[in-house]
């Protein structure tokens, strides 16, 4: 790609809590700060044990105009595949940070979908178990965000929604509350309309309108501590009557009046601080590549072109260096990327960003794609100790950083040993972002892994399983299907086989996926195996028991039984063995039992096919005695 003309001047703002990167007016840039300043604002007034701030650095990429800020849409998908999106503004929300790209002369209002996605970055900043209903309701009704003049206003109407709902049949509330990110309604465009739409009505009509007892918005919120489950707070709220609660809806939606909040911007005690500065040639080369790298992951290349250009004016900045690190990661050229990231370190060693990049790094190449866990005894990777080593760092510096409790936590869910440490990281982690799919799946791993098993199922249920990346929610599955697992080998190291055969059974029944459900059924087929060569064993040492209580009968009718069905090499021989000289002993009682009835004749053929047969010296010993006295008993017997 083309990079920025060299004449083109760039300023970077830093205001309360954002950095603005703008090629735009300082004018046009300080009013898209003070904007986004005065929403946040507004959000942070929702509650005082919730927050609005992002736990690293939110970016505000302000470009001029449509022709400056195509180059950095992210491209489209599908038919007009590697175009620029139709878009004039857009939010992505990172391990990194925020980043946030916008024009400042858009030919359409593009803060809708940046306040709505905002919000979403809010409301996951502070709660878990997140109906998705309410989420993307709510999200759109913050998306009506206006700050003019002296007032902020949020609510009223959103005519496209209206619009479509008055020719549309609503979703039957059972159904709505139950949407996910597999739902049919949520990720099929021709149902998409009716439940984007009639969620925003609901949040609406809940928060703004008579059900709210006076426009009361979100005050239901205001009392709930950081953290809390909004199925919950929300259930109340909804009621138990869905018919009732569906008419009232329609009712509200087809009489039109949609109230909203207006607050005095004087209210909010806004910290209108900013601080305008040019931005070196270097640094706009470094903020835009890292802004593409992170808002279209797939533009590695242009990416590394900016962070190149960048070092080839001034090879001694850091930020360059640490971004150029990034993208050989991606492209999985750890010993380059650790050369990269090494010398950013040393050219900037205060910068905490850096360090966490590196880290982050330093485990994708200790665990690549396809790995997940060290082999049983293994030692830890010199990449997985640098990288706890960086993280540790930096929670000693910014204690309130949560991606580095998050990183340091993620260390320990890779290996075996104290799973301690790692446990108290990402438990620190989870307060600071409460519902974090990511922290939370590392999280319920390491509690499965440590015997905490309904601990993991609590997380599993209230955050990853609300993800919107089916591949966590799959992990989050497998994280409890292994906990189980675990559980019935457990039992069966117990020599519960039953019960451990049993949890087996159920376990191939309900495997998540093909491959769990192969590998549950090679453990059970093992595992049955070993329970039926038990079974066989148990029942070999039952006889050989009742052959030491002298309880011959019984023992022979048992091995004679036990042959019938082993299948074991080892039980068969060794039964066999057993059955043959216990067969032999009870001929020498026979022997001895005709000896006594003075039938000597036929006492002496017993003791003969002993002796003949009987490798047992003490038998053979005691039927050569036995037949001293039945010769001399009767001379003719031989």
């Amino acid at each position: 790609m083309t990079l920025p003309d060299e004449s083109e001047a760039w300023i970077r703002v830093d205001t309360a809590h954002l950095s603005l990167f703008s090629n735009a007016s300082e004018e046009a840039t300080l009013r898209i700060g003070r904007n986004i300043e005065v929403f946040r604002a507004v959000l942070s007034r929702i509650g005082p044990a919730l927050s609005a701030d992002s736990p690293l650095p939110t970016s505000v990429f302000v470009f001029r105009d449509d022709r400056s800020f195509r180059p950095y849409k992210p491209r489209q998908k599908g038919r007009r595949e590697g175009a620029p999106a139709n878009i004039s503004g857009y939010f992505v929300k990172h391990q990194d940070g925020n980043y946030v790209g916008v024009d400042a002369t858009p030919a359409s209002d593009p803060w809708s979908i940046i306040y709505h996605e905002y919000f979403h970055f809010f409301l996951y900043n502070n709660f878990t178990d997140i109906p998705l209903w309410f989420s993307e309701g709510i999200a759109e009704c913050y998306g009506t965000f206006r700050a003019e003049g002296s007032a902020a206003e949020i609510g009223g109407p959103i005519r496209a929604h209206v619009s479509w709902l008055k020719t549309h049949p609503m979703i039957p509330p059972r159904r709505l509350f139950a949407v996910d990110f597999d739902s049919p309604e949520y990720h099929e465009e021709s149902r998409q309309g009716t439940f984007y739409a009639q969620s925003w009505a609901l949040v609406e009509y809940l928060l703004w309108g008579p059900a709210s007892q006076g426009g009361s918005g979100v005050r239901f919120l205001r009392d709930l501590p950081r953290g809390s489950s909004l199925s919950s707070a929300i259930a109340p709220i909804v009621g138990k009557d869905e018919t009732a609660l569906l008419d009232r809806l329609s009712a509200y939606v087809k009489k039109g009046g949609f109230a909203f909040s207006r607050i005095a911007i004087d209210d909010l005690r806004l910290d209108d601080r900013a601080r305008v500065a040019p931005l070196s040639r270097q640094e706009a080369l470094y903020r835009l590549g890292d802004f593409l790298l992170h808002a279209d992951p797939e533009r590695l290349d242009d990416a590394e072109q900016h962070f190149q250009a960048s070092i080839r004016i001034d090879a001694s900045y850091g930020p360059a260096h640490a971004g150029l690190g990034q993208v050989l990661d991606e492209r999985r050229r750890y010993a380059e990327a650790r050369s990269a990231f090494e010398k950013a370190i040393d050219l900037d060693p205060s910068n905490q960003l850096i360090a966490l990049k590196y880290a982050y790094a330093l485990i994708s190449e200790a665990f690549p794609p396809g790995v997940s866990r060290l082999p049983v005894g293994a030692d830890s990777p010199p990449a997985l100790l640098r990288a706890r080593d960086l993280f540790q760092r930096t929670t000693r510096k910014s204690p309130d950083i949560a991606e580095a409790w998050a990183g340091l936590g993620a260390t320990y869910a890779y290996e075996d040993g104290d799973l301690g440490p790692g446990i108290e990281a990402l438990e620190t982690a989870r307060r600071l972002l409460p519902a974090r799919a990511d922290i939370a799946l590392n999280l319920a791993s390491l509690y499965a892994r440590s015997g905490q098993r309904s601990r993991a199922q609590d997380l599993v249920d209230r955050v990853v399983s609300r993800s919107d990346e089916p591949t966590t929610r799959a992990a989050g599955r497998e994280v409890l299907f292994r906990a189980d697992l675990a559980a019935a080998e457990s039992l069966l190291a117990k020599g519960k086989l039953e019960a451990g055969l049993a949890g087996l059974r159920t376990l191939v029944e309900s495997a998540p996926t093909p491959q769990l459900k192969s590998e549950a059924r090679e453990r059970l087929q093992a595992m049955e195996s070993h329970a039926s060569r038990q079974r066989e064993v148990d029942l070999y040492n039952e006889a050989a028991s009742k052959a030491r209580a002298q309880e011959i009968d019984e023992a022979v009718r048992r091995l004679e039984s036990l042959l019938e069905v082993a299948r074991d090499p080892e039980v068969r021989e060794q039964s066999a063995r057993l059955l043959s000289d216990l067969r032999q002993v009870r001929a020498y009682n026979e022997a001895v039992e005709r000896y006594r009835r003075r039938d000597f004749k036929g006492a002496a053929a017993l003791l003969h096919r002993i002796l003949d047969e009987s490798k047992d010296d003490r038998l053979v010993q005691a039927a050569k005695d036995l037949l001293v006295k039945v010769r001399a008993a009767s001379p003719g017997v031989r």
